[in-house]
């Protein structure tokens, strides 16, 4: 990709392509000089582009270096739902498209993510996003729900209109 020196003309470049930052303005890019030479970088939200040498880069926010205990909590779930499965952080990484080291830290409770990512992880896991953000040792509808998740997709339908009945019977 080719873009501008000018920001206004380098936004509407970024708006044309599929990046991960398609409502670029120009008021969101901000012109940095490049680390690695006298080219200017143009930085939206977590991507670099370099117009000059076509390239585009995800900046790596900073990590935290105490645990959030929410983060904390839902990256032990992701952890225990990994090795349950027995999958390798490299294979969740690669399947949810995240780097192994985002998702470490994730796991360690040192990042702080969106909606979006949960969902790349919980397509590594092969699990629903709901699953991560639920803790069986809290709550009684949790536990229901981690058994319901270890039922094999075949049985699914019928143990739905089981529960139907049992549901419509108490109402």
């Amino acid at each position: 990709m080719d873009l501008p020196d000018d920001p206004e003309r380098a936004a509407d470049a970024l708006r044309s392509t599929g990046l991960p930052a398609p409502r670029a303005s120009a008021a969101m890019i901000e012109p940095r000089r490049a680390s690695h030479g006298p080219e200017i970088q143009y930085h939206v939200g977590e991507l670099s582009v370099c117009p000059r040498r076509s390239v585009v880069v995800r900046d790596v926010m900073p990590r935290r270096t105490t645990p959030s205990p929410t983060a904390a909590k839902v990256g032990a779930r992701i952890r225990v739902l990994r090795l349950e499965k027995g999958l390798s952080l490299q294979h969740v990484a690669e399947v949810g498209q995240l780097s192994k080291g985002h998702l470490s830290s994730i796991e360690h409770g040192l990042a702080a993510i969106t909606v979006e990512t949960l969902e790349r992880i919980a397509r590594g896991l092969d699990v629903l996003s709901m699953d991560l953000c639920a803790f069986p040792e809290d709550d009684e509808r949790a536990r229901i729900a981690d058994i319901v998740r270890k039922v094999p997709k075949k049985e699914l339908p019928k143990l739905r209109r089981e529960l139907a009945v049992r549901g419509a019977s108490k109402s």
